[in-house]
């Protein structure tokens, strides 16, 4: 009885391989490589968020945050363009293009998937749209840029307040932790 039953399996294991519809398996396994070829194509360096504000002695930052795919390193360039023309404020990409006016005022520093811009002595003179632009050699999407309009007058101020203020992400976070901790949800110490 055990040597029926073994051999019943044995012959529906074989049964199911010979069962198979072996050109639909393949167009299958086709199809999954290209959408996945399709999907990293979409993937690769984007600037996700731009972000000004002055601080106190009056310098301008902007922050410019990125995601990217690749573990080669970001090359950047920041320029300004007014009505008159277009300045280069920081590059890797064009290190010996930089505007002489710009080179002890603006400083670039990349930091993990942030590159910002700190210019200082910000003033009307200043006024124009800001690029970032961001260069991988190893992304899909190889070339990243998003502009940002400042005006001497117009621009918050850094910091927790403006933060809170300015930016949607914040805010919704200090509105989740209010209703979390309505609802008692948050760990605030035992309560015995």
């Amino acid at each position: 009885s055990e040597a029926e039953d073994s051999g019943e399996s044995e012959g529906a294991v074989i049964g199911l391989w010979t069962d198979i519809d072996w050109p639909l398996l393949k167009m299958n396994q086709l199809l999954i490589v290209l959408v996945l070829a399709v999907l990293s194509m979409t993937e690769g360096l984007e600037i996700t968020d731009l972000y000004a504000c002055t601080n106190k002695t009056n310098d301008l930052r902007i922050d410019c945050a990125y995601k990217k795919t690749g573990s080669n390193a970001i090359q950047y360039e920041w320029s300004l363009s007014n009505e008159k023309s277009t300045f280069v404020l920081a590059s890797t990409i064009h290190a010996n293009a930089i505007t002489t006016i710009y080179k002890d005022r603006a400083k670039a520093i990349l930091k993990d998937t942030c590159l910002t811009l700190m210019l200082t002595g910000f003033s009307d003179s200043d006024d124009g749209t800001y690029t970032c632009h961001l260069h991988s050699d190893s992304e899909t999407k190889k070339d990243a840029n998003k502009t940002i309009s400042v005006k001497h007058g117009n621009v918050t101020t850094c910091g927790a307040p403006g933060l809170v203020l300015d930016s949607p992400r914040m805010l919704i976070l200090l509105l989740s932790l209010a209703i979390l901790h309505a609802l008692d949800a948050l760990p605030c110490g035992s309560q015995n």
